[in-house]
Formats: structure tokens, C-alpha cells, sequence
């Protein structure tokens, strides 16, 4: 009979906090993929998507996730479950109005054609954006006067700022100008 070696018996490595932290996440990951599984075969998966990634990923990656308002619903009990229906109303009121320009102006096409008109305004006036803001600014007047109340856009105190909001404008509509590639320090004296 031929001699084998024994073999020997690898000591148990020890694992560390955070190793054993991602352990213990796998097997929960794993075991929420069972019943997610178990509640598709009983028909009582209502959470869909959402369901596996409660504690997976962090609170705006769910966020960006939600699809439709059953979603979000599943979304606010699991990540902030101390808010009420009007507390949610109450937040996205003020989002949109923090963000009225995008959110409505931009966001509801039945404000569209009232920017065109403001736009085609802007480009018939010598003096573009600027023009048009001082005109509201010294009588409250004129194209801008119109727009605001048509859309509550608020017209802020600055006429840079206002220019900067007509290029947001014409950059959603895709008819910003295009600006001219000019070499910048073109030496010309000596050119050959």
C-alpha cells in the first residue's frame, strides 16, 4: 500500500468587521431575493423592483429608480417613513418653485409657445435680452410683461441673470446660437 500524505487542515481565517458586515448583507440580499421570488409565485410582490435594493443602494440611487407614483409610494415608507402625503406635497411644491423655470416654464408644453413668442421678441429687438429687461425694469412693460403673466415667471433683479435664463431657454429648444471659433492670440506681425 503506497504512503499518502496527510493533509493538513487549513486553519479558519478570520474574517473582519467589514468583511463580515458584506456577509451578512450578501445573505440578506440573498434571502430578500427568495421571497421576492416567493412573492411573484403567491402574487403578493407589490414592492417590485424596489424590493431587493432597500438596503443595497444608497437613498438617491433608489430614488432615481422610481418609475410611477405606486413606486414612490414603496420608496417614502421605506426611506422616509415619518412622511405624511401633505408632507410630500409640501416638498415638491417647493422644489418647483425653487425650479420654476424648469420644472414649468420648461416642463409644461402648453407654456411653449408664449417663450417662442418672448424669444422671437428678443431676436426682433435691437438691444436683444438687455433691451427687453430694461424696458420692463424702468415701467413694466412690453414683451417680458406679457410672458410673466402668462407663465408667473419671476424676472430677476439682474439683467445678466435674465440672459442667462433666455440661454437656458434657447438651449432646451435647441436654437442657442452658435458661437464662432476665433483663434485668440493670432499674431499676425509675424506671419510669413
Amino acid at each position: 500500500m503506497p504512503i499518502t500524505k496527510k493533509k493538513k487542515k487549513k486553519p479558519a481565517v478570520k474574517l473582519s468587521a467589514s468583511q463580515k458586515r458584506e456577509k451578512r448583507l450578501k445573505k440578506k440580499i440573498r434571502n430578500r431575493e427568495v421571497a421576492a421570488i416567493r412573492g411573484k409565485v403567491l402574487g403578493t410582490d407589490k414592492l417590485g423592483p424596489l424590493f431587493d435594493m432597500m438596503l443595497t443602494d444608497s437613498i438617491f440611487e433608489r430614488a432615481k429608480k422610481v418609475k410611477n407614483y405606486a413606486m414612490l409610494e414603496t420608496f417614502i415608507e421605506g426611506a422616509a417613513p415619518a412622511l405624511s402625503a401633505s408632507d410630500v406635497a409640501w416638498i415638491a411644491a417647493k422644489y418647483a418653485r425653487e425650479n420654476w423655470n424648469t420644472v414649468k416654464i420648461l416642463g409644461d408644453p402648453d407654456y411653449h409657445g408664449s417663450v417662442f413668442v418672448l424669444l422671437d421678441a428678443i431676436d426682433k429687438t435691437k438691444g436683444g435680452a438687455v433691451k427687453i429687461w430694461n424696458d420692463y425694469d424702468a415701467g413694466k412693460k412690453g414683451p417680458l410683461k406679457t410672458f410673466c403673466e402668462e407663465t408667473a415667471y419671476k424676472v430677476p433683479k439682474t439683467d445678466k441673470t435674465f440672459q442667462e435664463h433666455m440661454t437656458m431657454f434657447k438651449g432646451h429648444f435647441g436654437v442657442k446660437r452658435k458661437k464662432k471659433k476665433v483663434p485668440q492670440f493670432l499674431d499676425k506681425a509675424f506671419k510669413i
